[in-house]
């Protein structure tokens, strides 16, 4: 969770148990840009040999947002702070880069130059849903749509005492494709703060309309399911735009959807079917067991198919793994890095008929955290190619994919370990894939952390609070650059996201 220390080692608490386990003066920026490094082609996937070797060259790599809690006058009491986490979101547009994290909202030029920087708030507030005195953003998503040249950004509420949260939901589209030129932003509610509360929203789009989910909790923090809003395409591009003809699903159980789920982004612009993918392994079936579910029908009064329960409708990956809730930093003073959830936090994303996803799961042999990825025939909601990716020495986490037309795939994610400076950094590893077979290059780093991190809100033998999420997409412009957005450590308290361009070489 998000708000409250407290809150986060409840709900590691809980999953546990049921699974038996601001700007101003930055360090200087270390990113390399403009070296082509030759990846070995390691076939951690298992595949074929014959799939050629990707090759990647870092185009752009910039700093971009840093922990400055307060910089709005907005600072939660003692135990935790909206901004303690980023929550990571960034993508690439025809012009700018935009960035999205809980306390900042940020606009680059291609080459790393800030055109906008303001507070969360004040980029709702100018969309006009603003925050009360008493809230801010929290779990901030954004995403350009190159079909239809406009830019959708999302958000829940977390209020001052950091432990109600997502009672509501904001949703804004830009006016055009320049993100500069503004957003129009509505609010949807989604729970009375005395009944439940709602966190880690993902956003995913196709053809026809924009879809939310978000993670919902009785007040315990206890999961409960999940709610699901769909919102016609063509009502939120209007010249005025309107959603009061959205759909809200509320009350979505775990054993029928899914323990997590998440909507995907379809750059296939598919107008029927909105793909909504959820993740087996805590609480009712095996670890690798994936469910299909469908929004189906008119998008203005659609029905959220979960199928006829297990094993219909379910399909089954490598269950050959764990779960893991803390990754070690070098100094050993301070506490892991948490919390690690076996859940994608952010969309899958199909391309050609296949969707990718990429997951948090643990090396049984090792126990260190890695990165499960799946290929899948959405079509026939079978696996296609699967594999992790892992390290002898760190961990990897949160990570997130993006694939084009050709068959290259990118993964971004941190890495973390024990070891002499293994600080938390911003990694990726680049795949091709050739018929049914993807082969992907060693970890390739993208930025160095500084530090290890911990937070002095962050409670004595807890985790110290990093994450959740991270964001790779596939540039409009250019469909062999990838840009991932990144945290890393750049002192002991300050996180800072970083935005790398990777072009892919044949």
């Amino acid at each position: 969770m998000q708000t409250s220390k407290s809150v986060s080692l409840l709900l590691a608490a809980t999953f546990a148990a049921i699974a038996g386990t601001a700007y101003g003066a930055q360090p200087p920026d270390v990113g390399v840009s403009g070296v082509t490094t030759g990846l070995a082609g390691t076939a951690l996937s298992g595949g074929s040999d014959a799939v050629p070797k990707p090759r990647a060259t870092i185009r752009h790599n910039f700093r971009g947002s840093t922990r400055d809690c307060g910089s709005d006058g907005y600072v939660f009491p003692p135990g935790g702070s909206y901004c303690d986490k980023p929550d990571t979101s960034g993508a690439i547009g025809p012009h700018y880069f935009v960035e999205v994290v809980n306390s900042q909202y940020a606009v680059y030029t291609r080459l790393g130059i800030p055109v906008v920087k303001t507070t969360g708030r004040e980029f709702w507030g100018q969309a006009g849903v603003p925050f009360g005195v008493n809230e801010a953003p929290l779990g901030s998503n954004i995403a350009f749509d190159s079909t239809e040249g406009r830019w959708y950004a999302s958000t829940i509420n977390t209020d001052s005492d950091g432990i109600a949260q997502g009672t509501d939901l904001r949703i804004a589209v830009s006016r055009g494709d320049d993100p500069t030129e503004g957003f129009i932003g509505f609010k949807i509610h989604l729970h009375d703060a005395t009944d439940a509360y709602g966190d880690s929203p993902i956003m995913g789009y196709n053809g026809s309309g924009v879809f939310l989910t978000s993670l919902d909790f009785d007040l315990n923090y206890n999961p409960t399911g999940f709610t699901l809003v769909a919102l016609p395409k063509n009502d939120l591009l209007a010249r005025r735009p309107r959603i009061d003809r959205k759909t809200v699903f509320r009350n979505i159980s775990i054993p029928t959807a899914g323990e997590s789920i998440v909507p995907t982004i379809d750059l296939d612009g598919s107008e029927q079917d909105e793909i909504v993918l959820g993740t087996e392994g805590i609480i009712q079936y095996t670890y690798g067991t994936y469910k299909r579910n469908d929004v189906r029908g008119n998008i203005f009064a659609p029905h959220f198919d979960l199928g006829s329960g297990y094993p219909n409708n379910y399909f089954f990956g490598r269950s050959d793994y764990n779960i893991f809730f803390d990754a070690p930093q070098p100094d050993p003073n301070v506490l892991p890095l948490g919390n690690n959830f076996p859940v994608s936090q952010t969309a899958t994303v199909k391309v050609n008929g296949e969707i990718w996803m990429a997951m948090n799961t643990v090396d049984t042999g090792n126990g260190r955290g890695s990165i499960h990825w799946l290929r899948i025939d959405a079509a026939k909601t079978a696996i296609i190619d699967e594999g992790y990716i892992g390290d002898a020495t760190q961990n990897f986490l949160f990570p997130s994919i993006a694939a084009n037309y050709d068959g290259d795939v990118v993964i971004g994610f941190n890495a973390v370990g024990s070891g002499p400076s293994q600080f938390v950094s911003s990694y990726a590893v680049v795949g091709k894939t050739a018929g049914k077979k993807t082969v992907f290059g060693a970890p390739m780093l993208l930025q160095h952390g500084r530090a290890s991190y911990q937070l002095p809100t962050d409670e004595s033998g807890g985790l110290a609070s990093w994450g959740d999420f991270s964001r790779t997409t596939l540039d409009p412009e250019d469909d062999k650059t990838f840009w991932t957005i990144q945290q890393i450590a750049v002192d002991r308290t300050h996180w800072a996201t970083q935005i790398t361009a990777l072009h892919i070489e044949h």
